[in-house]
C-alpha cells in the first residue's frame, strides 16, 4: 500500500525565465524517460555547439540545485 504524495503548489514563471529554463527541463525529462545515463555532445566550436552546451549546463545546474534543496529538507526533517 502506498500513500499518495503531498500536493505540490504550482509555481508560475515569468516569460523570460520560462524561455531560459524550458529547454533544460525538456532535456532532463528526455534523459529521464529514456533511462539514459547522459548525453554525448560533439562540439565543433560554433555558436550552435555553444548554445547546446549552455542548455546542458543549465540543466545540470537546475538538477544540482534541486538535489541540494531536497537533501537540506531531509536533513531538517531528521533533526526534528
Amino acid at each position: 500500500w502506498m500513500r499518495p504524495t503531498a500536493p505540490i503548489e504550482p509555481s508560475f514563471l515569468d516569460p523570460m525565465a520560462e524561455i531560459a529554463m524550458g529547454p533544460a527541463v525538456w532535456l532532463w525529462d528526455y534523459l529521464r524517460r529514456c533511462s539514459a545515463s547522459g548525453f554525448l555532445i560533439p562540439l565543433s566550436g560554433g555558436a550552435d555547439s555553444a548554445a547546446v552546451l549552455a542548455i546542458c549546463g543549465s540543466m545540470c545546474q537546475m538538477l544540482m540545485k534541486n538535489i541540494r534543496a531536497d537533501n537540506a529538507s531531509k536533513d531538517e526533517q531528521s533533526n526534528n
